[in-house]
C-alpha cells in the first residue's frame, strides 16, 4: 500500500505537466471574466465586456457561463439596446439547465417588458409549454391570453388558438367560457380563412358546452356574414342546425324553424325535416300549417318509421285547437304502426 502511495506521488508532476494548456476560448474568457470584476455591473465597461462573454459562451454553447453572466447583465442594464437579445440567450441557457422556476420567471419578464417584440410569441409558446408540464395549465392560458389580447395580429393566432383549447380542459364553466371567448376573439380579430374558421367553430360549440345558447347563436351570425371563411353547404347546414338546437334550448320554438328550414335548403334530411315537424308544433302552429310537412315527409322518406310519429303532432294540434274528430281522423294512419 505504501509503495502505491510513493509511486502515485513520484508520477504526480508528470501528471500535471501532460495536462493540456488552456485553449484559446479559455483564456479569453479569463481574461473578460477579469476585466468584468474591475467593474461595476451598471457601467458602460461592464456592459461591453458582458456582451463579449455572453456572445462568447452562447456561440461555445457554454451553458453554466452563459446563464451567470446572462443574468446579471438582465438585472443591471435593463435600459441597453440589446437587453431583449440577452433576455432570450438567458432563457435558451435556463431551459437547457432545466432550471424551470427560473425560465418561467424570465419568461414573464421579457412578456412584460417586451410583448411587442417578434420573438414574443415564441417566447409565450415556450412559457406555456413548462407551465403545463408543472401542471398549471390555466396559468399557461392565462399568459397566451394576455399576449393575444395585447396584440391580436395574424402572428400572435396561435396564443388565442392555445389559450382558448387549454381553457376548454377545465371543468368550471365560469372559467371554461374564456374559451368561447378567445376564439369568438380569433373570428372576430383575423381575415377570414381555414383557421379563422375552425375558430368560430369552437366558440360555437364551446359557448354551447357551458350553456350560452344567445353567444352561440351571435357568433354562428357573425360566420355566416363574415367574408372570406370557407363555408361550404355541409358546415352551412351544420350552422343553421345548431342554431336552431340553441333557440329550442332556449323555447324559442318559432326561431328554430326558421332555422331548421334554412339548414334543409342547404341540404335535406329525414333528422332535420322531423325536428322541423316537432318545432312546429311546440310553436303552437296551426295543424293545417303543419299537415303539409307530414305529408310531405311522408312522401319524401318513405321508408322512415319516424313519419308514423308525425301523425300524432297533426292531432295533438288539432286537440288542442279543440278538433277532437279532426284529431283522431289524423292519427289514423299512424295506428296500424304503433308499437
Amino acid at each position: 500500500m505504501k509503495t502505491h502511495i510513493v509511486l502515485t506521488l513520484l508520477a504526480l508532476p508528470l501528471l500535471l505537466s501532460a495536462a493540456p494548456p488552456p485553449s484559446a476560448i479559455d483564456q479569453k474568457a479569463t481574461a473578460l471574466e477579469a476585466q468584468l470584476n474591475k467593474a461595476l455591473d451598471s457601467s458602460p465597461q461592464a456592459a461591453k465586456v458582458m456582451l463579449e462573454l455572453v456572445d462568447l459562451y452562447y456561440q461555445e454553447g457554454r451553458v453554466f457561463g452563459l446563464v451567470r453572466v446572462g443574468e446579471r447583465f438582465a438585472k443591471a442594464q435593463a435600459s441597453h439596446p440589446r437587453h431583449p437579445e440577452v433576455m432570450l440567450r438567458l432563457l435558451d441557457g435556463l431551459e437547457a439547465m432545466a432550471r424551470r422556476d427560473d425560465f418561467i420567471t424570465a419568461s414573464r419578464e421579457y412578456l412584460s417588458r417586451y410583448p411587442d417584440s417578434a420573438g414574443a410569441i415564441g417566447v409565450v409558446q415556450r412559457l406555456g409549454d413548462a407551465l403545463v408540464r408543472k401542471r398549471k395549465p390555466l396559468e399557461a392560458a392565462s399568459s397566451y391570453r394576455a399576449l393575444w389580447l395585447h396584440k391580436p395580429v395574424a402572428a400572435n393566432r396561435i396564443a388565442g388558438q392555445r389559450a382558448s383549447e387549454l381553457y376548454a380542459t377545465t371543468g368550471n364553466s365560469r372559467v371554461r367560457v374564456r374559451s368561447a371567448e378567445m376564439a369568438e376573439s380569433l373570428l372576430d380579430k383575423l381575415p377570414g380563412g381555414e383557421f379563422t374558421l375552425r375558430a368560430g367553430l369552437r366558440a360555437v360549440h364551446e359557448y354551447r358546452h357551458v350553456s350560452r345558447w344567445v353567444e352561440s347563436n351571435a357568433v354562428i351570425q357573425k360566420m355566416l356574414k363574415k367574408g372570406g371563411l370557407p363555408l361550404t353547404r355541409i358546415i352551412r347546414r351544420e350552422l343553421y342546425r345548431l342554431s336552431a338546437e340553441n333557440y329550442i334550448a332556449q323555447s324559442q320554438w318559432a326561431n328554430a324553424v326558421a332555422a331548421l328550414k334554412q339548414a334543409r335548403g342547404q341540404g335535406d334530411s329525414w333528422q332535420l325535416h322531423e325536428r322541423q315537424i316537432y318545432a312546429m308544433y311546440q310553436a303552437a302552429m296551426k295543424a293545417a300549417q303543419i299537415e303539409p310537412e307530414v305529408r310531405a315527409f311522408a312522401r319524401k322518406f318513405p321508408n322512415e318509421r319516424v313519419r308514423w310519429v308525425n301523425y300524432h303532432h297533426i292531432g295533438r294540434a288539432y286537440a288542442r285547437e279543440g278538433d277532437p274528430l279532426r284529431a283522431a281522423r289524423a292519427v289514423v294512419p299512424a295506428l296500424a304502426h304503433a308499437g
